[in-house]
């Protein structure tokens, strides 16, 4: 089932981009996240992913604000 899963970008541009069951890219894959802390998250304006923020200045609108990837590693980094 996930074999043959396609994205958008694979099915408009005729490339394969999902190289994790490749046996030729496995292998440099294999511990590239090993004891590692991965975050994914968005940043795109329309997910509406915006937290607001204590500690900006408040000089501009908005500037507040940050997504929410941002947030978690800040966190992620101070502990």
């Amino acid at each position: 089932m996930i074999k043959s899963f396609k994205t958008v970008d694979e099915i408009q541009t005729g490339v394969d981009i999902n190289t994790w069951d490749d046996p030729g890219t496995i292998s440099y894959y294999r511990n590239k996240f090993k004891d590692k802390i991965v975050i994914i998250g968005s940043t795109m304006p329309e997910d509406h992913d915006l937290l607001p923020i204590s500690f900006a200045k408040g000089l501009r609108k908005g500037d507040n604000m940050i997504y929410g990837v941002e947030f978690h590693a800040n966190v992620v980094q101070n502990t």
